[in-house]
C-alpha cells in the first residue's frame, strides 16, 4: 500500500506540475529546538535542552540533576534524516560538573522522532535515546543574563590570600583566598582566577589560571590550590579575580548563600592523622546531594593549609560530619570552616523542619583577629620560611599507600554492580568520589626524589595492583 500511494502522489505532483506550472512544497527540515527526556517509565533519565546553537544534557533523577554535556548544536538544513551532528564540548562548563562528560566531543543523531548519542560511563557504553516533551526550551532550567548595566556590576573582592609549604623539601607551595561576590542581585557564574608566585628579587617563578564555579550574591568562597615552585625560593604570593560581564547572570539557584552553619566543630588528634569533626546545619527546606566543606588552617593568623571533604545527602536540619587530614599537617592555631552547595542542581523538598532565626554560626574552632579586607579584586602576601618537617619512616609511608589502596578496593568492588539509572547508587558513588579526595590527601606530598629504594619498590607496587584492579572493573 505505500508504494502504491508513493506512486500516486508522484503522479498528482506531475499533474500539478503540467497544469499550472507549480511544484509541490518541498518538505521544510525538523525543528530540534526545545526539550527532550529520555524513552522509557525510568526513576533516573537523561534530559536535554537544546536552544539557539547549545545542546546541555542533565541526568536526572526524583530529587537530583547533574549536568553530563554541554556543547554546540547545528539545526538541520534539510528534512533528510537520519540528521547527525557532531557535537564539541563546553569544557568550561563540563570542568565544573561533578558528572560531566571527559569527551571533547559528541555524535548526535536524530531520526523518526528521536534523538541519541552514545554514553560511556567506566567503559560501560550505550545508547541514550531521547524524545521532545516540548517545543520551548525550559526557562526554569536555563540561565539568563542580566540586564543591569556594566557600571552597575561590582567585580569579584578578594578578602585575603595566604600560602605555606607542607614541609620543607617539598616543591609544592599551597594557597588559599577568600574571594567575595559584592553584588546583592547578581550571580558571578564563572570567576577567572589568577596566582602568581615570586621570589625575594621580583622574579615570577610560578603562575597559575583557573575558572571556578558560581558565586552567589553576597556570598565569600574559599578558593585553594597549589603551585609547583621548584624554580626558586617563594617570597610573595598574588591571587587576582574577575569575572567577565556575559558571566553575570540573574540568581537561579534555589541555594542561599547562608544555608549552611557549624555547629559543635573540634579537633580529634590521632595516631596518624586528626579529623575535624562536627555538625552541618542547612537552615532550610532544600535538599542537596551534595555538599562541600572546607577547612582554613592558620597560625598567627597566617593561612598555612587548607583541606576539604564533601556530604551526601544533606537534607534540612543537621548532619554529622568528618573532614580527615592525611598528610603531616604544620603548627595552626585557628581551624576556620566553610560549606557550599557542590550538587550542580538541588530541589524543594517537604519537609517539617522549620528554619533557625539567625542562627550563630560555630566555624572557628579558635578565636584570632582577622585581617582587613582588600579592596580591587587581588591581593598578594609575603611567604614565610619553609616548616621544617621530620622524614616518616617506612610504616606511616606504607599505612599512606595502604590506606589509598583501600579505597580502590572499595571502589572496585562497588562499580562491579554499579546501576546508574538507580537513585540510591548514584547517591553512594558521590560518596566514593568524596572519599576519593580524602585518599587522595593522604598521599599527596610524596616525592619520588626523596623515596628511599624500599618506598619507591612499595610505592610501584601499589600503583601496579590498583592498575590492575581498576583495568579489571573495565574490561568486566
Amino acid at each position: 500500500m505505500k508504494r502504491i500511494i508513493s506512486i500516486l502522489l508522484a503522479a498528482g505532483t506531475l499533474l500539478v506540475s503540467a497544469c499550472g506550472g507549480k511544484t509541490a512544497a518541498s518538505k521544510e527540515p525538523p525543528v530540534l529546538t526545545g526539550d527532550w527526556k529520555e524513552t522509557g517509565d525510568k526513576s533516573a533519565y537523561h534530559y536535554a535542552i537544546i536552544t539557539g546553537n547549545t545542546i546541555e544534557i542533565y541526568a536526572q533523577s526524583a530529587d537530583t540533576r547533574s549536568l553530563y554535556w554541554a556543547g554546540t548544536f547545528i539545526p538541520p538544513e534539510t528534512a533528510e534524516e537520519p540528521y547527525t551532528w557532531t557535537s564539541e564540548a563546553d569544557r568550561t562548563k563540563l570542568d565544573r560538573a561533578l558528572f560531566g562528560s571527559q569527551s571533547n566531543s559528541k555524535d548526535f543523531t536524530y531520526e523518526k522522532g528521536i534523538l541519541s548519542y552514545p554514553y560511556s560511563i567506566m567503559g560501560v557504553e550505550s545508547i541514550r535515546k531521547l524524545e521532545k516533551v516540548s517545543d520551548t526550551p525550559s526557562e526554569e532550567k536555563m540561565v539568563s543574563t542580566v540586564t543591569v548595566t556594566e557600571a552597575q556590576l561590582l567585580q569579584p573582592e578578594v578578602l585575603e590570600v595566604g600560602g605555606g609549604f607542607r614541609s620543607k623539601t617539598s616543591s609544592y607551595l599551597q594557597f588559599a583566598a577568600l574571594v567575595k561576590n559584592p553584588n546583592k542581585d547578581v550571580t558571578m557564574q564563572f570567576v577567572h582566577y589568577t596566582v602568581s608566585v615570586k621570589d625575594a628579587s621580583g622574579k615570577v617563578i610560578a603562575v597559575n589560571e583557573s575558572v571556578s564555579g558560581e558565586l552567589l550574591p553576597g556570598e565569600t568562597a574559599l578558593i585553594n590550590g597549589q603551585l609547583d615552585v621548584s624554580s626558586g625560593v617563594p617570597a610573595d604570593i598574588q591571587f587576582t579575580a574577575v569575572c567577565n560581564k556575559r558571566d553575570f547572570m540573574t540568581k537561579y539557584s534555589v541555594i542561599p548563600s547562608d544555608q549552611f552553619y557549624f555547629r559543635g566543630v573540634s579537633v580529634a588528634e590521632k595516631q596518624s592523622n586528626l579529623s575535624i569533626i562536627g555538625t552541618l546545619l542547612n537552615n532550610s527546606n532544600t535538599y542537596t546531594s551534595s555538599a562541600g566543606v572546607q577547612a582554613l588552617f592558620r597560625k598567627n593568623g597566617r593561612i598555612v593549609m587548607v583541606s576539604n571533604t564533601y556530604i551526601s545527602n544533606v537534607k534540612p536540619g543537621e548532619t554529622p560530619f568528618e573532614l580527615r587530614v592525611y598528610w603531616d599537617e604544620p603548627d595552626f592555631d585557628t581551624v576556620e570552616l566553610f560549606a557550599s552547595d557542590a550538587a550542580e542542581y538541588s530541589h524543594e523538598e517537604n519537609s517539617a523542619y522549620v528554619p533557625e532565626t539567625n542562627p550563630v554560626n560555630e566555624n572557628v574552632i579558635k578565636y584570632t583577629v582577622s585581617s582587613a579586607p582588600v579592596q580591587g579584586g587581588s591581593a598578594s602576601a609575603s611567604l614565610a620560611a619553609p616548616e621544617e618537617n621530620n622524614a616518616s619512616d617506612f610504616e606511616t609511608f606504607k599505612k599512606k599507600l595502604d590506606d589509598y589502596e583501600a579505597f580502590f578496593d572499595a571502589y572496585c568492588e562497588f562499580m562491579k554492580t554499579y546501576d546508574s539509572t538507580d537513585p540510591a547508587q548514584v547517591t553512594k558513588y558521590v560518596e566514593l568520589l568524596g572519599k576519593y579526595t580524602e585518599a587522595l590527601n593522604g598521599i599527596n606530598g610524596l616525592n619520588a626524589s626523596e623515596m628511599t629504594a624500599e618506598e619507591q619498590a612499595y610505592y610501584m607496587e601499589v600503583m601496579l595492583r590498583i592498575s590492575q584492579k581498576l583495568q579489571e572493573v573495565t574490561n568486566n
